[in-house]
Formats: C-alpha cells, structure tokens, sequence
C-alpha cells in the first residue's frame, strides 16, 4: 500500500475503512531563555586533568532547534483513551529488532555460589560480599536499602569518581571517551548507577555528584528557574524527547531535594506550576505574534495574567493557533525491580513535564483518506 500524507485531526489509529494510520511530527522550535542565573559547576575531569563543565545547560541566549527529531503520534482506536507518542528512531531501531524491547530472560542467580567466590577472611568483608552478589540482589539493595554505607559501596562499583583527598568525599565523575570518540561519564553498571543514586538514603554528596548536579545526566538546556529559597525549581528543555515540539521538565534543583511527596513545600509546588504557566503562555504569545514581556527573567504573576488575557483577546478576535492542547503531568521519582524493569519515571526526585502539542497533524497509513481540513 503507499501511503498518502494528509493532515487531520486525529482521532483514533482506525480509519473509515478499517486501516490502520499515525501520525508523524517533524518538530522544529524556537524556546526564549527565561533563565537569570548561570550556574557553572565542574562535574568531574578526564585522566588526563581537564575539567568538565555544564556551561552547554546554561546558554546565554534563546535556544533554536531547527530539526528534532521525529515523532510518531499513536491515538488509541478508542479516542476517549488518549494518544502514545514514540521517537521516530527509537521505535525504527526496535522494528528492526523487536527482541530488543522483550523482558530479558531472568539471569541465573544463586547467593550461594556468590558467597563461596568471597574471599575469606577479607580486610572489607561487606564491600566483597556487595561485589559478589548477583545483579539482581544487588539492584534489590540499591532501591531498598536505608543504610548509606550499603548504598555508598554500591554507589562506587557503579562508576568511577573524583575524590577530595581532604575530605574523602566524591567531587565530581571520571569522564573518558565512549567507542564513538564522546566524552562521558565513566558509569560501568547504568541501570545500578540510576537505582542507587535515586534511592534518598544516599549520602547527599553522592547524590548530587551522581544525578543532581545540572549538566551530569546529558546536555538539556536550562531555559527558566524558579527559586525562591528554600525552594529551586529548574526548567529544562529536552530537544529530542519522545514528546514533539518542545518537551520542558520542571525538576527540583540540587539544593531543593525532593525524594517524597511530603516533603514537597507549598513553593515548591507554586514554582513548577509557575514555570508550566509561563513556558505555555509565552509560547502562545510568540504563535500570536505577541512581544513577551521580557528575556532572561522570570515573568512575575502580575505579567502572566496579563499576558493571559493579551492571548485570549487575540484568540476571541479569530486569530488562529497552531497548538491548542497542553500535555502536563507530575512524576514521583524513579525506581527499578530487582529484574531490571524500569517502575515509574526517567529519572530522579519528583518533576513535573510539559508541553504544548498541534490541533492537527499530517497522518499516514491509508490510501482512501480524503478529507483534508
């Protein structure tokens, strides 16, 4: 069958005539920064001395994605049950392989044959029997243990860290070049790097140096903060994200922890809520060819009403939008099962996302779609 592309809403992945159709984004943005403050930090050196920095999450002006990556959009046959975005890569590459997104088979695991590849007596009997137990345990203890010492051991078979040799404490992570010539972090085990440093029984300092500290997990521009102290909320942009068109998280920041629902505060709250208002209506006012009140500030609440009610006006008066839904939603944490099914989110402390997502896209799949809009 060839496909013909047509824009429309979608509604279900069910055409009239019985076939199935998607659709595809091709996302490409412009994001004005509303960040004040840059926060340079190191996050570890290479063998050879250099420092790496997180100057890339803190660019200096409006941030321009001229082609993300792109997007295939799934509504469910049933439209009352939503819509499944999937990046287009992503989905290509497990097509190809689909043993890839199967439940790997259980690993043979035996605490028994563990314990006897211990060596004893050992001068540090705990960190050899952490190193000798099978994955699944160990990913077992990361999510569940309460004991920092446990979850310190565990932290440091999982990568290699730059260590104060005043104070004993981690600085920072090794980074070394991958097989693709890219500096990275030097993790040897992800999945239990992931699971300890989200566990909030964790020292503080390996938290930080592991996931919290901006720039560590990856390059996504801070384009909006909120902090109002005790409260720091970070908005981030995730270009590439399986979300079309501009995909923000507002996550606590390093010196805002939060691990648990009850130890969110009301400002804590107000904050992520603030950066999902202001990233929406500035967006709307750029569609609608309004001047946002200001760059490289956050707007203040008196600024976003009015702004509001600038967009509705030119709503009312019949100016057409482009994006009319908004895709929002909270995300407590992040955890695995000891078989290494990922539970809940991508990653670390309690988060919310946002975006903004069209009215209509262009849709493929059959070859008997004829209405156009």
């Amino acid at each position: 069958m060839e496909d013909h592309q047509h824009w429309i809403r979608l509604g279900t992945c069910v055409s009239p005539d019985g076939k199935f159709i998607y659709g595809i984004h091709e996302p490409h943005f412009h994001t004005i920064n509303l960040r004040e403050e840059d926060l340079i930090l190191v996050l570890g050196g290479t063998h050879q001395g250099q420092s790496r920095k997180n100057r890339r999450n803190f660019p200096a002006g409006d941030v321009d994605e001229p082609s993300a990556g792109p997007i295939y959009e799934i509504a469910n046959p049933f439209p009352f049950r939503g819509t499944t975005y999937i990046g287009k890569g992503w989905a290509d590459e497990k097509a190809a392989d689909p043993t890839r997104i199967a439940i790997a088979t259980p690993m043979k695991v035996s605490l028994a044959r563990a314990a006897k590849n211990i060596a004893w007596p050992d001068t540090n009997k705990i960190q050899s029997l952490i190193s000798a137990l099978p994955e699944p345990i160990r990913l077992a203890l990361a999510t569940t243990s309460t004991d920092p010492n446990d979850l310190k051991r565990l932290a440091e078979s999982t990568c290699r860290f730059i260590f104060d040799d005043r104070t004993g404490l981690p600085t920072g992570v090794a980074f070394a070049p991958d097989e693709k010539g890219r500096v990275r972090p030097q993790i040897y085990n992800h999945r239990l790097y992931e699971a300890v440093a989200n566990n909030p029984y964790l020292d503080e300092v390996y938290k930080e140096v592991m996931v919290l500290r901006p720039g560590i997990q990856g390059g996504s521009e801070i384009v909006g903060e909120w902090h109002q102290a005790p409260s720091h909320v970070y908005e981030y942009l995730r270009r590439n994200s399986y979300i079309p068109w501009g995909h923000f998280a507002a996550n606590m920041a390093q010196d805002s922890v939060r691990y648990d629902m009850g130890h969110l505060s009301p400002d804590d709250i107000q904050g992520m809520r603030h950066l999902y208002y202001q990233r929406t209506y500035v967006r709307l006012a750029r569609e609608l060819n309004l001047d946002p009140p200001v760059q490289r500030k956050m707007l203040s609440i008196e600024s976003l009403e009015n702004l509001r009610s600038d967009i509705l006006e030119k709503v009312k008066a019949g100016t057409p939008l482009t994006f009319t839904a908004t895709l929002w939603g909270w995300n407590y944490g992040f955890d695995y099962a000891p078989t290494g099914y990922r539970l809940h989110a991508s990653h670390q402390q309690i988060h919310q996302q946002f975006a903004l997502v069209p009215d209509r896209v262009p849709v493929l799949g059959s070859d008997t779609l004829s209405s156009k809009p």
